[in-house]
């Protein structure tokens, strides 16, 4: 009986340890939601049936995003990828989380040192990942000025241009310097339909 319970103290310690860190970094849930924290607690004490449940479900959803693993890597390395951050900033960001007790969460602690703005931060964790399966998509000035990336003058700019030179919209968006060409391809990846279609990609 008491190798049971040390064991069960055990897992719950490890549980617990692992979904709080992922509590922290979701940064659609407030930290000071209480029924966050009930469930996080409840979740623990009953470790040994709420885990296999939750590998499950995790099995499920990698089954189905299976062939976007980018978005598993950490978001400051996501968005390194996306070339949106470099290495450095990624380090002084995860410094600052370290010292400070009263640290912000990764994405806040980006734009309020303005290396990005919230829309870009929200558009690139979000949203993007989801629009591998999304039927449906918009064009690629409109994800573009969603993530904050264009505004309105740049994109009909680039518009008036494409209908000129017949160049590709993303394309022109990284000559003219607007766009970072890393930023184009992650986008892109994401926008498999949209590339093999032509990706003649506007807004508004």
């Amino acid at each position: 009986m008491k190798t049971v319970l040390t064991y069960y103290t055990i897992g719950a310690f490890i549980v617990f340890t692992i979904w709080l860190s992922l509590f922290w970094d979701d940064r659609k849930t407030p930290i000071g939601d209480k029924n966050s924290w009930l469930v996080l607690l409840v979740a623990t004490l009953g470790w040994p049936i709420a885990l296999p449940l939750s590998i499950i479900e995790l099995s499920g959803k990698k089954r189905k995003v299976s062939d976007f693993a980018p978005h598993y890597l950490p978001v400051g390395q996501f968005l390194k990828q996306a070339g949106l951050l470099t290495q450095t900033q990624i380090g002084k960001a995860l410094q600052e989380q370290k010292t400070q007790p009263d640290s912000q969460r990764f994405g806040e602690i980006l734009v309020r040192r303005g290396w990005l703005a919230q829309e870009t931060v929200d558009f690139f964790v979000d949203d993007l990942p989801g629009l591998k399966f999304t039927p449906q998509k918009q064009r690629l000035g409109d994800y573009l000025k969603a993530a904050k990336l264009l505004d309105d003058t740049q994109i009909e700019l680039i518009l008036v241009e494409q209908r000129q030179t017949q160049t590709r919209f993303g394309e022109m968006a990284v000559r003219k310097g607007w766009l970072d060409r890393k930023t184009l391809d992650l986008l892109l990846y994401y926008l498999v339909e949209e590339r093999e279609d032509n990706e003649l990609a506007s807004s508004t």
